[in-house]
């Protein structure tokens, strides 16, 4: 009969209290909250399916609830996950990958607001520009696409 919020505090007073194992990484999987106990087994289903995304991704903790698109991700075998990683960033640099990451992170986050992202990132707009530009070059996808803004954004999250 916890909520979600109640049941983060009680994580976060154990991750508290196990801090001092250093030598122990502690990850957390939450399933749904179910009303019935009948359900349990399938909360722990979800937990599992959490947690592995969590220990996937070097997240501390993920409510199943939270999940998305990661609970697809999280399916995909590692030979797929590295062909489709290699067909998107193959004549990409892992200095440059890092560098668009992080324009990609902001895009997503400023809906794509060049003058905001810009502002975030300490570049000038026509930097910014330059490097959106420089990408597509790259790798023939260009994030201000819908379409191709989705096979980026699965990119980044298989990479993650």
């Amino acid at each position: 009969d916890k909520s979600y919020k109640e049941v983060e505090e009680i994580i976060l007073k154990i991750k508290e209290k196990t801090l001092s194992f250093k030598e122990i990484k502690i990850k957390y999987g939450v399933g749904e909250i179910k009303s019935n106990i009948k359900e349990i087994n399938i909360s722990y289903e979800e937990a599992i399916n959490s947690i592995e995304w969590a220990i996937k991704n070097k997240k501390d903790l993920i409510f199943y609830n939270k999940m998305n698109l990661e609970l697809i991700l999280n399916l995909i075998d590692d030979k797929t996950k590295k062909e489709y990683l290699r067909k998107i960033f193959e004549n990409i640099s892992i200095e440059e990958i890092k560098e668009f990451r992080e324009i990609f992170y902001h895009y997503e986050i400023y809906n794509g607001s060049l003058k905001k992202i810009s502002e975030k990132l300490f570049m000038h707009t026509n930097t910014l520009q330059y490097k959106l530009n420089k990408f597509y070059e790259k790798t023939q996808l260009d994030m201000r696409k819908y379409e191709d803004f989705s096979k980026i954004k699965i990119a980044f999250m298989l990479l993650d």
